[in-house]
């Protein structure tokens, strides 16, 4: 915060787990079921039974520590994770700032994403930056920092950010048990950029390495 010095900053929170009302589904769980299914497994070996969870109670020491320094705690509503209002928040800083900009004469707001999450990778931009955590001591006190900005991402996968959704469509995300479509990440990456999954879904068949069909 006093290195970025934003004029607004957000910290956002996957949905409360404890909190009874929000037991739903999200909406990555209804599409896939299997969703997370190794990280699931390896929480609830690894608890001790009889054990209560500190979650609820570390939850609200951050969003207090973030309100302390000047960030407006936002909490995902039920059905949807973390990484979708920070998506929703980009999408949201960009569609108002091109409208103030139009009027103004200015250019585009600035936008830094700091998160641990990969996935991150989608919303970059040349506006949007993500700021990666490396090698966490605890979640409050990174070793350090990685930034990456869409030119970086563009030169290290041969396409923009924007498609790396149609990416891990094509080859499956391991981590979070979701299964691709049996293309690995290397044979997708020496796709020629495309800018639609169809896109990408017709080179692959063409180039032998699918045989599904595209409708």
């Amino acid at each position: 915060m006093a290195l970025a010095k934003p004029q607004l900053a957000f910290a956002v929170f996957d949905t409360r787990k404890a909190d009874q009302s929000l037991q739903q589904a999200s909406r990555r769980e209804e599409l896939s079921p299997e969703y997370l299914r190794r990280r699931k497994h390896r929480r609830e070996t690894s608890s001790r039974p009889g054990t209560k969870s500190t979650a609820p109670a570390n939850r609200n020491g951050l969003q207090a520590e973030a309100t302390r320094a000047g960030m407006l705690p936002v909490t995902a509503n039920a059905g949807l994770e973390a990484d979708d209002i920070i998506g929703a928040l980009c999408a949201s800083v960009t569609q108002r700032s091109d409208q103030l900009g139009a009027s103004a004469g200015t250019g585009r707001l600035r936008v830094l994403v700091v998160s641990g999450d990969a996935d991150m990778q989608q919303v970059l931009r040349p506006h949007i930056a993500w700021m990666q955590p490396q090698r966490l001591v605890s979640p409050s006190l990174p070793a350090g920092f990685q930034l990456l900005m869409a030119a970086d991402f563009d030169a290290a996968h041969g396409f923009p950010p924007e498609s790396y959704p149609f990416f891990l469509a094509l080859t499956g995300k391991k981590e979070a048990s979701i299964g691709g479509v049996g293309i690995g990440a290397s044979s997708a990456q020496r796709l020629p950029c495309a800018g639609n999954f169809t896109a990408w879904c017709t080179m692959a068949a063409t180039q032998g390495l699918w045989s599904g069909v595209v409708v």
